[in-house]
């Protein structure tokens, strides 16, 4: 059985091909976007258990981004990435539900390990219990 993929939503294409290749090198299965609508149409088809967010993204806000995320598929682990990292940003994140928010820059085992724990919250949640508040 191969790896679940990751969706990868990052602008800049400097960061996203780093990250990308992080992931690969690890052993993931990695899709990336570099716009939350074509962000948001591949995770409509590739329903991924995790994906990496930009906050900062050129046709709209990150955190609406994964409102909409969240509202298809509650169980999804959202792991915000943002060169923003105001306590304001964190904690609104949070709030709306990110697994994990991460301050650009980042140390690569920080960010895989960010990645590695959400993978294994999300195989532990089913969409039932997610969306029941388990």
């Amino acid at each position: 059985m191969s790896a679940p993929p990751i969706l990868l939503i990052e602008d800049t294409p400097s960061l996203r091909l780093v990250y990308e290749s992080v992931l690969k090198n690890a052993g993931h299965t990695v899709k990336s976007e570099g716009s939350a609508e074509s962000g948001l149409a591949t995770f409509r088809t590739l329903q991924p258990p995790v994906v990496l967010l930009d906050l900062i993204l050129p046709d709209r806000d990150g955190l609406d981004l994964m409102d909409d995320i969240l509202t298809l598929r509650p169980e999804t682990a959202v792991i915000v990435v943002t060169a923003n990292g105001s306590i304001n940003k964190a904690v609104a994140a949070m709030r709306k539900g990110a697994h994990e928010f991460l301050v650009k820059p980042f140390d690569e085992q920080r960010f895989l390990a960010a990645v590695d724990n959400a993978l294994r919250t999300a195989a532990t949640i089913t969409p039932r219990a997610r969306s029941d508040g388990a």
